[in-house]
């Protein structure tokens, strides 16, 4: 993922044999193994270091952008005087980012709005029943599930009328809310606003 969580496993062959500690995974001195992802990664530990292979963990760098089967070098060094031995590594970054936008606008009226559909990133959602959605602190009047892809999935919800103890709109007529859906652990929001329905205060 792009945000450098989890751990990258490197399993390379025809690689000289690496010194490290058998406990810790630590290279010896003068050892070195590095892959290049344009920011570095950090070599977690060493796994093993054999005639046939060698497994390296690496703390993956956080990446500016998704890249998919990108090619980077991976560097292995048994010395500090040894030439490092050098390889190519295909490897992709997926945009793992949650987020929530509505089409054509997080905004409705307060009372009798109709239907829009949320658009959800990385929340894994398959069945209506796994999903909360809370427009601040109330639910929506209708909800239902659309086409579900990879990592996204889109939403069709009917906002609730902006009507509660604690509902006012401000000196411009609109009220913004966090618009919230969650779903395995995941939370995706936006702003969301309520406009009042314009109203003759005085005639003269």
């Amino acid at each position: 993922p792009i945000s450098g969580a989890g751990t990258i496993v490197v399993v390379a062959s025809g690689v000289p044999l690496l010194p490290f500690n058998a406990t810790d995974g630590a290279l010896s001195p003068g050892a070195s193994a590095g892959v290049d992802f344009g920011r570095g990664a950090a070599l977690r530990r060493v796994a093993y270091s054999d005639n046939k292979a060698t497994m390296l963990d690496f703390s993956p760098p956080r990446a500016a952008l998704p890249a998919e089967n990108a090619t980077f070098s991976l560097s292995v060094s048994p010395t500090a005087a040894a030439v490092p031995v050098s390889a190519p590594l295909v490897f992709s970054f997926f945009d793992d980012t949650v987020s929530l936008s509505c089409a054509g606008g997080c905004l409705a009226p307060g009372t009798g709005a109709g239907a829009l559909t949320l658009t959800l990133t990385n929340v894994p959602v398959t069945d209506v029943n796994q999903l909360s959605v809370l427009f601040g602190t109330l639910p929506p009047k209708a909800v239902s599930l659309g086409a579900v892809g990879v990592g996204t999935a889109e939403v069709s919800v009917t906002p609730p009328d902006f009507s509660c103890a604690l509902c006012s709109f401000g000196p411009g007529g609109g009220a913004t809310v966090r618009l919230s859906a969650s779903a395995g652990g995941a939370r995706a929001s936006a702003d969301f606003t309520f406009w009042d329905a314009p109203r003759v205060l005085s005639a003269a």
